[in-house]
């Protein structure tokens, strides 16, 4: 039996800590754009959001380290198949999905135009289907 890593445990977990942060220093970011690049609040948050960026190329080495612990993955015919088909195809579709789920909303958007009163906007769904739900993607 394998000895656990748990300085891989550690590293994961700062990374998916990283991740966290990413998410919810967006808000205040983008708020911050309207001030100008200059302010406080901005150069706060631009220093933090690009320290936790690390999180993303410290998954990736994480799996990287992961996938050549196993021995079945030494053998690159079964690698790249089972890769295919557990993440690659699934990233295709959801990209897909994305991209027509974006052009119907852009329709649906240029459609209504500003019809829709502040009292209405101000409802949840239609925050979530008229913002911009997909800025960090």
């Amino acid at each position: 039996m394998k000895e656990r890593e748990y300085n891989l445990d550690l590293l994961r977990i700062i990374a998916a800590l990283f991740v966290i942060i990413i998410h919810v220093i967006v808000r205040p970011l983008v708020i911050s754009f309207e001030q100008p690049y200059h302010s406080i609040d901005f150069l706060i948050c631009s220093g933090i959001k690009g320290f936790v960026q690390t999180a993303v190329p410290i998954f990736v080495l994480l799996s990287g380290a992961f996938i050549l612990t196993q021995n079945k993955n030494k053998n690159f015919s079964y690698f790249y198949k089972k890769t295919f088909t557990k993440i690659i195809l699934p990233t295709l579709i959801a990209a897909i999905i994305y991209y027509y789920f974006s052009l119907v909303l852009q329709v649906i958007k240029d459609h209504l135009g500003n019809t829709i009163s502040s009292t209405a906007y101000n409802w949840l769904p239609i925050k979530i289907l008229f913002a911009s739900p997909f800025y960090h993607l």
